[in-house]
């Protein structure tokens, strides 16, 4: 999972931000969906919801101390 990539695709308003934000439930559900993994939300850890189109490193974590970090690509649906 460490280094993996996974895409979102959502809807953007005109001024290019996203309608809806991107938040760890949504990042669980590509991850699961894409990857194959079943990642809970509670394990995606982000500063804040995803508001605007780009490309965001994202922290999961698991038991026992363990952690990997990933890439979130949220471009136009």
């Amino acid at each position: 999972l460490d280094g993996a990539e996974i895409e979102i695709l959502e809807k953007i308003n005109d001024e290019g931000r996203l309608y809806a934000s991107v938040n760890s439930q949504k990042i669980a559900t590509a991850i699961d969906k894409q990857l194959k993994l079943g990642i809970k939300a509670g394990q995606v850890k982000i500063s804040s919801p995803i508001k605007e189109v780009g490309e965001y490193t994202v922290r999961i974590e698991f038991e026992h101390g363990l952690e990997a970090e990933l890439r979130v690509n949220v471009n136009p649906a």
